[in-house]
């Protein structure tokens, strides 16, 4: 998963924590006033008081220029509830202003728009890294005798015209939390014009002292520690850097993202990006975060409540440049970490994407078992995709499934007008059915196994790649979140090498079964899910089969074999166990990761490091037992991840997200080497 954010730590900051640690200095003190002289230069040289939190300085800046019960501080309300919330905490009015569409920060003109006899001042928040219009609002602030305090929370180096934020206002407030551009664990700074505000701000942030028991006003316990300094130290001074790389990420996503309104960035403005946030129309952005989630992309929804509705404030107001923009944005990875290969992910999802949201496509579902049925209720959800029918022959079946006519010839669906097809008829009909679609020009999903045997899934394969078609096979398996993150941690080295993948796939007898046995019908799964979480291909095999239930088929099956990069596996299969247990196991160097397919469950289990002291034990030679940890990640219902894989497949013809029939039909072929490995069929 590509991280939406992602703090840096590395040894600069490990040796300015140290730092402070070896001093036996913790608490406020040189470390403090060296990073308020640092951070000084920032902001136009600007004397600087750091406190604990953005919150804080926003608190103790208003605090310090007198805001209090009685006066209104106009604020936007696109924005996190603390630029309204320190506001009401001095017992001041927040009075919330419309942005300008462009850039989400304050509109100048709704600032105008919303003074009263009681505005005592303005609050501009330079919103994802943008610096708000400055200059404009300067000039309606000296013209009707106003303060500015700037949220500049995540803008650190931003500037307006030339003139870096923070150096705007009467006051300025930034936070330094873990995600923001720059950190230090927990923390804030304010920067200020007048002595005296200055000296107000340090004595409200240690309980209204400047020496110790010298207490002149009732104030807080707002002091930043050295700890936190030193680590903003040691971030401030990679700043710069950090700042170009999100700059030059920013500028890669502008040029090739598709299908959402990237970032405007004013002439006047530099940007820091502290978010990428684009804009998705047409109620389209929870669609559009859903196909990064499942392409592997970190996104996020900021902001999605207005503050002027958040019930601490409800206040009725009419700012429908905010509503549309909590409704339309949504922002991207661009941190400095970012890869190439990862932006360059970004992109091709965008644009897969983009394809599929304009235009909306046609499916039919051919079979109507159980199968089938789901089918027909996940694209009739699925979004981008109109369900127009289905067909199967049974006079038995429904008319109608979610209202979609169920017709009784496949011509007649194809008279429907459909782009692509599911199959999940038996798997004898496979064949007849893929070459009907195939020669008729439209995509399809065959359920698996792709065919009976390795001939007919070659003739399949060959005639949609000679019709220049999608063809997609449902080993479902693949899209279960338990199987994805598995395979992830596998491919960044978590397991280290991988010795040994052992599958347990067992359950009740499946009466809707006919036309295969139990290794095609239900191993097919375990080795196509195999070979695509280790990357490798199967080498050898050798099996044991059974027949119990008096049916031509095999209903039980034990496989063992190695794969071509040298992982030995086992798959343990049948349909003859009265519970279900669908497990998959990795074996490593480093531990084993356990795969829970009914529950999308991952554990790992780690080699133990402990020394034992009971010898029986110690003589053992193996590992021994260490951490267990239970994963936590988003699960989706594999039915509908496969589909939007493969409408995304067909409305962009990238087929990097699907099971291919070049693959499908591989495991078809492995399947077939399980069933002739067994000795007893040589007899």
């Amino acid at each position: 998963m590509i991280s939406l954010s992602k703090p840096a730590i590395g040894d600069a900051e490990r040796a300015a924590v140290m730092r402070v640690l070896d001093s036996g200095m913790l608490a406020q003190g040189p470390e403090v006033a060296a990073f308020e002289a640092e951070f000084s230069t920032a902001v136009d040289g600007r004397s600087c008081v750091a406190v604990n939190s953005g919150t804080s300085a926003l608190h103790v800046a208003l605090a310090a220029l007198g805001i209090g019960p009685g006066d209104e501080v106009i604020v936007p309300s696109f924005t996190f509830a603390a630029t309204a919330n320190s506001v009401r905490i001095v017992g001041a009015e927040p009075i919330f202003a419309d942005i300008d569409p462009a850039n989400f920060c304050l509109s100048p003109s709704a600032v105008q728009a919303s003074m009263t006899d009681r505005t005592r001042a303005v609050m501009p928040v330079h919103l994802y890294g943008h610096p708000a219009d400055m200059t404009a609002i300067s000039e309606i602030a000296t013209a009707h005798n106003l303060l500015v305090i700037e949220d500049a929370a995540q803008a650190h180096l931003a500037s307006w015209d030339g003139r870096p934020v923070g150096a705007w206002g009467d006051a300025a407030a930034f936070s330094f939390y873990p995600t923001k551009n720059m950190m230090s664990g927990e923390g804030g700074m304010i920067s200020v014009t007048d002595s005296e505000v200055e000296r107000t701000c340090r004595l409200l942030r240690n309980q209204g002292m400047e020496r110790r028991y010298a207490n002149e006003i009732v104030g807080y316990n707002l002091r930043m520690t050295d700890l936190h300094a030193a680590i903003g130290r040691a971030q401030f001074g990679q700043l710069c850097d950090w700042t170009v790389a999100r700059q030059q990420n920013a500028s890669f996503l502008s040029d090739h993202l598709r299908g959402v309104t990237t970032p405007e960035v004013d002439e006047r403005a530099t940007h820091v990006f502290h978010q990428y946030t684009v804009r998705v129309a047409g109620g389209h952005r929870d669609e559009f975060a859903a196909a990064l989630e499942a392409g592997g992309v970190g996104c996020g929804v900021y902001d999605p409540t207005p503050v002027n509705r958040l019930p601490s404030f409800a206040t009725d107001i009419d700012l429908p440049e905010t509503e549309r923009a909590a409704a339309e944005c949504l922002s991207l990875p661009v941190h400095p970490a970012l890869t190439q290969s990862e932006l360059e992910a970004m992109s091709v999802l965008s644009t897969r994407w983009r394809s599929v949201a304009e235009r909306t496509l046609r499916a039919g579902v051919v079979g109507l078992g159980l199968m089938g049925r789901f089918h027909c209720r996940a694209l009739n959800d699925l979004g981008g995709v109109d369900f127009v029918g289905a067909f199967d022959p049974d006079p038995d079946s429904p008319s109608e499934m979610h209202t979609a006519p169920v017709v009784r010839t496949l011509d007649e669906l194809l008279a429907l007008g459909v782009d692509y097809c599911v199959v999940a008829a038996p798997t004898a009909h496979h064949l007849e059915l893929g070459l009907a679609l195939a020669a008729a020009g439209v995509h399809a999903l065959i359920e698996k196994p792709l065919a009976l045997n390795v001939d007919e899934s070659r003739r399949l394969t060959d005639a949609f790649a000679a019709a220049g078609l999608i063809g997609g096979v449902g080993h479902i398996e693949r899209y279960n979140a338990a199987i994805i993150e598995m395979r992830e941690r596998i491919a960044r080295g978590e397991l280290g090498t991988v010795f040994q993948v052992s599958t347990r796939r067992q359950g009740p007898f499946p009466g809707r079964i006919g036309d295969v046995g139990v290794v095609k019908d239900l191993a097919t799964h375990d080795i196509d899910l195999t070979a695509w979480v280790t990357g490798q291909g199967y080498a050898d095999l050798s099996s044991r089969l059974t027949h119990r239930v008096g049916r031509p088929f095999e209903d039980m099956v034990v496989a063992i074999g190695r794969l071509d990069g040298g992982t030995i596996v086992s798959h343990t299969v049948n349909w003859l166990t009265p519970f279900k247990e669908r497990t998959v196991v990795a074996h490593g160097e480093r531990g084993a990761l356990v795969a829970d397919t009914l529950t999308a469950d991952l554990t790992f289990h780690a080699n133990g490091t402990v020394a034992s002291e009971w010898d029986g034990v110690a003589r053992f030679r193996g590992v021994s037992e260490g951490d267990v940890t239970r994963f936590a990640f988003p699960r989706r219902e594999p039915l509908m991840v496969e589909h939007e894989a493969f409408r995304d497949a067909v409305g962009s013809g990238d087929t990097s997200g699907i099971v291919d029939l070049e693959q499908g039909s591989r495991v078809v072929d492995v399947a077939t080497r399980i069933i002739d490995a067994d000795p007893s069929r040589a007899s």
